[in-house]
C-alpha cells in the first residue's frame, strides 16, 4: 500500500518519512485500545495519546471521535463514570482545540465549549443525586439545594441558535450534541418534575426547538434519539406539562421522530408511551399552535401500526375531538388544525369500521356531513382525508 500526501516543493512524497511511521505507530496502537472492553483503562490510553498535537490529527483520521462520544454518553453503569467522562471530555478537547484556526476548527472549538457546559452541570446533577441517595441528610426534593448549581440557560440558548444554521448542525452532532441535550432534558424532568420555574422551563423549550432542528429530515439522528430510552420517556413526559409552549415543541420533536420512522424507531416510540400521551393532551390543549403539532405528530403515528390506531380510539373523548377538529375556526385562518385532525381521523378509520360504538360516536357528532362538505374545500389534503375516510367507513 503506498501513503499519499500534499507535499511543499522542497519536500518529496515517494517515501515514508519518521514523522509518517511515527503516525502509523500510533494507529496501530488506537486499534488495540479498541480492542478492550474495559472504559476506564480505554479512556486513560486515550487521553494520553491526545497530548501529542501529531496523535490528535490521526486520532480524528482514524475515526476516534464516535468512540470518545460513546464514552461520554454511556448509559451502562460504571463506577469510575465521571472519572471516564472527565477523561475522554479532556480528550476531545484536545483533539478539537487541533484545528481551532480554520473556519470549521473555531465553529467546533465554540460548540464544544457550550456541550462542555451542558454535560457539567448534568455531571452537578448525575452527582448530587448520587449524594442524595447515600446520605439522609440531604432533603432532595427542595429545588433549592441546586440553586448553587448554574443553569446552562445561556449554552442551550447559543446551542438552539445555532441549529439553524447547517454547518453547525454538523458540528453539534459530530461532538454528541444530539446525547448531550438529551441527557439534559431526561436529569431536568427526572430531578424537578413538571416545574413553574421560568429559566427550567425556557431551558426545556431551547432543547426541545435545537433537538426538533437536528432531527428534522435527518434518519441517522431521528434513530440515534429514539435508541435511548431514557431521554425518549423524558420528551413524552414534557406533553404534560402545564406550559403550552413547552408541550408544543415536545410534539414538533415527537413529529420529526414519527415521520417515516424506522421500524425499531416505531417500537421504541410505541414503548415510550408517545401515542397515548399525546392523544390525552389533545383533549386539553388551549392555544392552536400547540394543537397543530400534537395533531401532526399524531398523524405520524396512527400510520405506523393497527396497535396505535386502537389506542387512539380506545381514549375517552379522542374520536369526538377529531371529529370536533374538522370544523375548527382558526383565528389565524388557516387549515392546519382541520388537515391534521382529518389525517388522523382518516388513519384511524380503518379500526373505527370495525366498531359499532366508535361509529355511533362519529354519527352523534355529524361527522358523515362534515366529510361531505369538506369534499369541496380548497385545500387538497382536507378533500383527500375526506375521502380516504368516506371509503374506509363505507366498506
Amino acid at each position: 500500500a503506498t501513503i499519499t500526501s500534499s507535499s511543499s516543493p522542497t519536500s518529496s512524497s515517494s517515501s515514508l518519512t519518521p514523522h509518517d511511521l511515527q503516525h502509523g505507530d500510533m494507529i496501530y496502537s488506537l486499534l488495540s485500545i479498541l480492542g478492550t472492553h474495559n472504559k476506564d483503562e480505554m479512556s486513560r490510553s486515550l487521553h494520553a495519546m491526545s497530548l501529542s498535537p501529531e496523535s490528535c490529527v490521526a486520532m480524528r483520521q482514524s475515526g476516534c471521535l464516535p468512540l470518545l462520544i460513546h464514552l461520554l454518553h454511556n448509559s451502562e453503569p460504571d463506577p469510575n463514570h465521571f472519572n471516564i467522562r472527565s477523561r475522554s471530555s479532556a480528550t476531545l478537547r484536545n483533539i478539537i482545540n487541533v484545528h481551532c484556526e480554520d473556519q470549521r476548527g473555531r465553529q467546533e472549538s465554540r460548540v464544544l465549549r457550550l456541550l462542555e457546559q451542558v454535560r457539567d452541570y448534568c455531571d452537578h446533577l448525575k452527582a448530587s443525586a448520587l449524594y442524595n441517595a447515600c446520605s439522609s441528610s440531604v432533603v432532595y426534593d427542595d429545588v433549592a439545594y441546586f440553586q448553587d448549581i448554574q443553569h446552562p440557560l445561556g449554552a442551550a440558548t447559543v446551542l438552539m441558535k445555532l441549529t439553524f444554521d447547517e454547518e453547525h448542525r454538523h458540528a453539534i452532532c459530530t461532538l454528541g450534541g444530539i446525547q448531550a441535550l438529551a441527557e439534559l432534558l431526561q436529569l431536568q424532568q427526572e430531578l424537578f418534575g413538571h416545574t413553574l420555574d421560568p429559566d427550567n422551563l425556557t431551558m426545556r423549550r431551547y432543547t426541545c426547538m435545537a433537538l426538533t432542528n437536528l432531527t428534522f429530515g435527518d434518519g441517522t439522528n431521528k434513530a440515534l434519539l429514539c435508541s435511548m430510552p431514557g431521554p425518549l420517556r423524558a420528551l413524552v413526559i414534557q406533553l404534560e406539562s402545564p406550559c403550552e409552549d413547552l408541550c408544543q415543541v415536545a410534539a414538533s420533536v415527537l413529529r420529526n421522530l414519527s415521520w417515516h420512522a424506522d421500524t425499531a424507531s416505531k417500537k421504541y416510540l410505541r414503548a415510550a408511551g408517545a401515542v397515548e400521551m399525546l392523544t390525552r393532551s389533545i383533549l386539553i390543549i388551549k392555544k392552536e399552535s400547540t394543537l397543530k403539532s400534537l395533531l401532526s405528530a399524531l398523524w405520524n403515528f396512527s400510520s405506523h401500526c393497527p396497535e396505535n390506531k386502537e389506542d387512539i380510539c380506545a381514549i375517552r373523548g379522542a374520536l369526538q375531538l377529531l371529529v370536533w377538529s374538522l370544523n375548527f375556526k382558526s383565528p389565524s385562518k388557516t387549515l392546519a388544525v382541520v388537515e391534521n385532525g382529518g389525517g388522523v381521523l382518516r388513519n384511524v378509520s380503518s379500526h373505527v369500521a370495525t366498531r359499532a360504538d366508535y361509529r355511533s360516536i362519529l354519527r352523534q357528532h355529524g361527522c358523515l356531513p362534515t366529510l361531505l362538505k369538506h369534499l369541496r374545500s380548497p385545500s387538497l389534503t382536507v378533500v383527500s382525508n375526506a375521502c380516504g375516510t368516506l371509503w374506509n367507513l363505507s366498506a
